[in-house]
């Protein structure tokens, strides 16, 4: 079944609420609502066509797209937390057996599960990942997520203190500097989005500027713009990768076509935040945020993670921007 461009643009939203309920019973692991009636009545459609559309938009199958999700989030459960059984994540992903998921595994990365757990270093996991996938003609791209930054040790004031307010006087010197690590309890924020499916960073300025026209002739009241990375580019194939360029609303939307709304919620956030230029990057941010988040015996939730620029304090003219990174998290003391 082909769809042409224009009925590409129609279905992307049913498609993307889709993808945001299937999201959803996966980190609550509610594996028996993954069926396929149940995801195509999320978008309004029949199971009969949104297995067809699904495929034309996504590029996989209902099925083989939630078995990738769950084997990549396993990927990183054996690399970063290698005394978890595997049989233990087996059962956490939803599958009956250890052995069905290294079935599983084996089809999609010609590895084992324990191999993973016999790799230390992020390049030997990203370089065998790209060369033995399933999707190894995925462009490569260095592991963020890593263990071996040189971030010294956070002491626990500065970890739960509130970031000190910016001073909008940009000067030279505190360009490109990160900031320390913090944690929070965000609240509730609800986003109006577009979700794109692809290598990072491609489309987002486009979007952003589709978004701003549509609130602008709707005249929404909105706020910080938003970009939820919900993949990890080091093992997702830069082609899977998904992202939702979004802008925060102050007001109520109820026809949001041809974008959809999602509420980011309430929960404990680890974050750094500072003043970058344009052309700086941010995987360095990454990797420094996520390496503070584990040596403070954190541990990652299932919430993505995503990047606010603060509009207030950002200097577009000279194209410097106030960003927070951020990532959910549990405490693992």
């Amino acid at each position: 079944m082909k769809i042409g461009n224009e009925d590409k643009d129609k279905y992307h939203k049913k498609i993307s609420s889709s993808m945001d309920y299937i999201q959803k019973k996966l980190v609550r692991r509610d594996f028996d609502k993954l069926n396929l009636e149940a995801i195509a009545d999320s978008a309004h459609m029949s199971p009969y066509h949104f297995h067809k559309v699904f495929k034309s938009v996504v590029g996989e199958t209902v099925a083989d797209y939630i078995r990738r999700l769950k084997l990549e989030k396993s990927v990183g459960i054996l690399f970063y937390y290698k005394q978890v059984s595997i049989t233990k994540v087996a059962m956490e992903l939803g599958f009956s057996s250890s052995q069905n998921l290294a079935k599983a595994f084996k089809k999609q990365f010609n590895l084992t599960p324990s191999d993973i757990k016999y790799f230390t270093k992020k390049d030997q996991l990203t370089a065998v990942i790209n060369k033995s996938s399933k999707y190894g003609n995925a462009s490569k791209i260095d592991f963020s997520y890593s263990n071996d930054s040189n971030l010294q040790r956070m002491s626990l004031k500065n970890m739960i203190d509130d970031i000190s307010i910016i001073n909008k006087a940009v000067t030279e010197k505190k360009i490109n500097i990160l900031g320390q690590l913090n944690i929070k309890l965000f609240p509730a924020r609800t986003v109006i989005y577009k979700r794109v499916i692809g290598e990072y960073s491609n489309g987002v300025q486009s979007i952003a500027g589709e978004l701003q026209s549509f609130v602008t002739e709707n005249m929404i009241s909105t706020g910080d713009p938003l970009v939820i990375n919900w993949d990890n580019p080091e093992i997702t194939p830069a082609e899977k990768c998904r992202m939702d360029v979004c802008l925060t609303l102050n007001d109520s939307c109820h026809n949001p076509a041809p974008f959809n709304i999602q509420t980011i919620d309430t929960e404990l956030y680890a974050f750094m935040r500072g003043l970058y230029s344009f052309d700086y990057d941010y995987e360095e941010v990454w990797q420094q945020l996520f390496k503070a988040i584990f040596e403070q015996g954190y541990k990652p939730s299932g919430t993505p993670c995503y990047k606010i620029m603060h509009l207030e304090t950002s200097d577009l003219v000279n194209g410097v921007f106030d960003v927070s990174f951020c990532q959910a998290v549990l405490n693992n003391k």
